[in-house]
């Protein structure tokens, strides 16, 4: 958006110009004077400008919807990396199997919980 403001507004300006001064000298032509030439040229400023344009608004869209996309990656980038650090937690301080069966039930519960996340 700031390359609009900063490049394209400016130019926008001056086709306006330069195509008022060109109907202007259309007009002040003299009768049976050859502006075709004139007029084909002002056509075509004023065609191509406007395939300029359109792409400039392409280009535009397409960017803010990459940087959308960027945005959600970012987001669940964030999100795995908060799961893999609460993970790595977990895992690091599990202890080590007990022989008691009661306690190796909660561990396995416990293990169950982390497959889970």
């Amino acid at each position: 958006k700031g390359f609009v403001k900063k490049t394209v507004d400016p130019l926008q300006k001056k086709l306006e110009e330069v195509t008022t001064q060109g109907q202007a000298l259309i007009k002040s032509a003299q009768p049976g004077s050859n502006t075709t030439g004139l007029e084909t040229d002002l056509e075509s400023l004023t065609d191509r400008w406007a395939d300029l344009s359109e792409k400039v608004s392409e280009r535009e869209k397409n960017l803010d919807g990459a940087l959308l996309s960027a945005g959600k990656f970012q987001d669940a980038m964030a999100s795995l990396l908060d799961w893999l650090a609460e993970t790595e937690d977990t895992v690091a301080n599990q202890k080590p199997p007990s022989p008691e069966q009661r306690v190796v039930k909660a561990q396995l519960q416990e293990q169950k919980l982390v497959q889970k996340m």
